[in-house]
């Protein structure tokens, strides 16, 4: 199908793009993949056009419904699951909260840069700048890092298990505290806002980051039991089981949903799922502030905020792999 087919087929403007807007509004999300074949079109009309650049937004009616497309830049991202370094165009596409076009991977709802500005309770702008700069370092998305935290701690520095005293933003022991060189305790640590926090996150990740950290369950694996990153990878893969670390298993058995005997990668992601949703309008603004953050870095130091690359059949709508 080529472009002027496209063009005619979209209907909203000579070039097919849609409506030049200012910012994704309020009510709209990500999702990983979207399958109508209309929609992969339009993105890949607006990526390939020389007459788009980065920031970039347009608005197209699709499918029945106004969807959104967001022309970015992204310095690293994945293909066929590998990581790839780089400079790359991509588009991020936007759907209604309640769409009925089939998608997967739902994220999470994106406001407008003009409105809910608000940062979530107790997290500061220089957190989320030195979070984003630290998943760059170690090629995290900051979501998957962010949504670890989530389940963990809701995010939140303060938070303590008053039976093992694990503490912070991803529940340092007091033992991986005195390892990494704090002094304190873990009641000072407490103290400590999610700023001050940030370099023992970035400290504890770092011997792990070698390993491949390049999903939500990955990143969890490295909090919850580091050893399984060199035997487990894939979602179905075992990372504790009454065979395999039982004294992890056992001492986490909420993780394994099914009663399957085992937690696997995918039962560490889908607790991130569900804090995620669970903290409802918190995550929404933390999402917010990721992107601000990311937007005020250099083109050259931006990182990726999206999931996995599923290259060639669908839609790639958190970073769009056509290249």
């Amino acid at each position: 199908m080529s472009n002027t087919n496209w063009a005619a087929k979209f209907g909203a403007d000579t070039s097919g793009f849609g409506t030049k807007e200012s910012d994704i509004p309020t009510g709209y999300h990500t999702v990983a993949t979207v399958q109508p074949a209309d929609v992969q079109e339009w993105a890949k009309l607006i990526l390939n056009s020389s007459a788009t650049t980065y920031g970039d937004v347009y608005s197209n009616d699709l499918n029945g419904e106004k969807l959104y497309a967001r022309v970015e830049h992204h310095t690293w991202t994945y293909r066929n699951g590998q990581l790839v370094t780089g400079n790359f165009k991509g588009v991020t596409v936007y759907l209604p909260i309640d769409s009925h076009i089939t998608g997967s991977g739902h994220v999470g709802p994106v406001g407008s840069a003009g409105t809910d500005t608000a940062l979530p309770s107790g997290l500061s702008a220089s957190f989320f700048t030195g979070l984003v700069g630290l998943a760059l370092k170690y090629k995290i998305n900051p979501l998957d890092l962010l949504s670890v935290m989530a389940f963990e701690s809701g995010v939140k520095p303060t938070a303590l298990n008053p039976s093992s005293h694990a503490v912070g933003l991803i529940q340092f022991m007091p033992a991986t505290l005195r390892g990494m060189g704090y002094k304190g305790d873990y009641t000072t640590f407490r103290n400590l806002s999610a700023e001050e926090q940030i370099p023992y996150v970035e400290r504890y990740f770092a011997p792990y980051a070698k390993h491949g950290l390049d999903s939500a369950g990955r990143v969890y694996q490295a909090v919850f039991l580091p050893a399984s990153l060199t035997y487990a990878s894939k979602g179905s893969d075992v990372v504790a089981s009454h065979a395999v670390h039982p004294e992890a298993y056992n001492a986490n058995r909420g993780f394994d949903t099914a009663g399957k005997g085992s937690i696997t990668v995918d039962d560490l992601t889908n607790a991130t799922l569900r804090a995620k949703k669970a903290l409802g309008a918190r995550w929404l603004q933390i999402e917010k502030a990721v992107r601000a953050a990311n937007l005020g870095l250099s083109p050259a130091k931006k990182v990726a905020i999206s999931g996995v690359i599923a290259a060639g059949a669908g839609l790639i709508t958190k970073l769009l792999g056509w290249w």
